[in-house]
């Protein structure tokens, strides 16, 4: 919960000043989330996991939920991440592939049981409904829409947090939820089509 008020604070951000001061919208966004992601790795504050109380900067945080999750790891829904670096270049580098693996679980998994055959299923329509929107977006409007932006950048934010977090798939489904939307209803409204979904 303190990672999206934090996600949905710069956005705010990014977005107030967007519409105070007309204009470079994306580059905007980029500056807020630039200027977040490398104070992130020297502001020092205090991280409550299950009880305990630590130090530390935002990706050491990461580092600590995903350890968290740690105790899922005895259900028959678990598969292995790759333990989290609390490195500016080790998340820089690693960002596509936790935004893909929240996008693809179950999908790109064994199947455990027919229940799971239901998230399965549920993924390839959220791919297609994805590509058919990023293939008739309206890149000019869309990225000259702060509050477009501000959906889409908020929904890619929390997907790559799950992914460095999350090794559970019914967890990784129930989270990515509301990511999901956020990332649909950001790219509708460009739908370049003449009969929008």
């Amino acid at each position: 919960r303190d990672f999206i008020f934090y996600f949905l604070l710069l956005g705010t951000v990014a977005f107030l000043w967007c519409h105070t001061h007309k204009g470079y919208v994306l580059h905007k966004f980029m500056a807020v989330y630039l200027v977040a992601v490398l104070s992130g790795q020297f502001i020092q504050f205090t991280i409550k996991d299950q009880g305990i109380v630590y130090k530390g900067n935002a990706l050491e945080s990461i580092s600590i939920k995903q350890h968290s999750f740690e105790s899922l790891k005895n259900s028959n829904t678990s598969f292995s991440i790759e333990n989290f670096n609390p490195q500016l270049q080790y998340f820089v580098t690693h960002m596509h592939s936790a935004f893909f693996r929240t996008l693809l679980v179950p999908f790109h998994l064994t199947s455990f049981n027919s229940y799971q055959t239901i998230f399965i299923i549920e993924n390839i329509y959220i791919l297609l409904l994805l590509l058919y929107l990023l293939f008739n977006l309206n890149i000019s409007g869309f990225i000259s829409n702060p509050l477009a932006l501000w959906q889409f950048i908020f929904a890619i934010s929390i997907m790559i947090l799950i992914g460095f977090v999350v090794s559970n798939i019914g967890a990784s489904v129930r989270y990515r939820s509301l990511p999901i939307l956020f990332l649909c209803l950001s790219l509708l409204p460009f739908n370049k089509t003449e009969n929008n979904l």
